[in-house]
């Protein structure tokens, strides 16, 4: 695990004589060279020693970019779980290795997939955009937006006489800006779709694809590829058929 452990004193006082004293207060960490230890004496009645650790890190990375998967457990169809693990064939996962860890980490992945087929989910941004389809154009009508409200409201505090003109303006400029956002949602929809429908059923880009789409709604839309009895679903079939329509 690369742990080091830093406190090298003992230090519980033994309060019978012909006890050792011994270190029974430990501190491990994975980055010894930033952590300063000093060993002191007991406070009040104790017979442990005061232990203090200094610590210095550097403050952490602002621009780091990433996703936090979101499990909603409140909405999981756990009884479409229950019998996804009854009718799965665990025989050929559970033995699919001679080697232990290979047959955990299959036994994982198909926990896994039930999860992700009957638990409702959303990958959250960290640190980045929530927003993918927010491209240059919504930015710039964004700041066409601000601008005209930043001119409103200053001819609204001087009474200028151009006010009318200035909210009529700021109006325009906002429904262009619902425009523009209404337009990258639905230009990155398409592309997703176009995406979507030029994949062979069941390929693990299809999938891929489709758990991405999935975790943008509240709960699946999209029934498994194949059940446990490894028949292809026919519900999906005609989802497929009617997206490349």
């Amino acid at each position: 695990m690369g742990l080091s452990q830093l406190v090298t004193q003992a230090t519980r006082v033994p309060d019978v004589v012909g006890h050792t004293a011994n270190c029974l207060d430990l501190l491990l960490t994975t980055d010894p060279d930033r952590c300063i230890v000093t060993v002191s004496s007991p406070i009040g009645t104790s017979d442990h020693c005061l232990v203090k650790s200094v610590s210095t890190f550097s403050p952490p990375d602002c621009d780091y970019r990433g996703e936090r998967r979101m499990w909603r457990y409140k909405s999981a169809d756990w009884d479409e779980m229950r019998h996804f693990f009854a009718s799965y064939p665990w025989q050929q996962v559970c033995f699919s290795s001679e080697d232990p860890s290979s047959c955990a980490d299959a036994i994982s992945d198909v926990v896994r997939q039930a999860m992700e087929y009957y638990i409702p989910y959303s990958d959250v941004p960290v640190g980045g955009s929530a927003h993918p389809w927010f491209n240059a154009d919504c930015a710039e009508a964004e700041k066409r937006k601000h601008s005209a409200f930043l001119a409103w409201a200053d001819a609204r505090d001087r009474k200028a006489l151009d006010l009318t003109s200035k909210k009529r303006a700021f109006n325009h400029a906002a429904k262009s800006y619902k425009k523009a956002l209404r337009k990258a949602r639905f230009d990155r929809i398409t592309h997703i779709g176009k995406k979507l429908s030029a994949q062979p059923s069941g390929s693990r880009a299809f999938w891929s694809l489709a758990k991405s789409v999935e975790a943008n709604f509240c709960r699946p839309t999209l029934p498994p590829l194949c059940y446990p009895t490894d028949f292809a679903s026919l519900r999906l079939f005609n989802v497929r058929s009617s997206l490349k329509e």
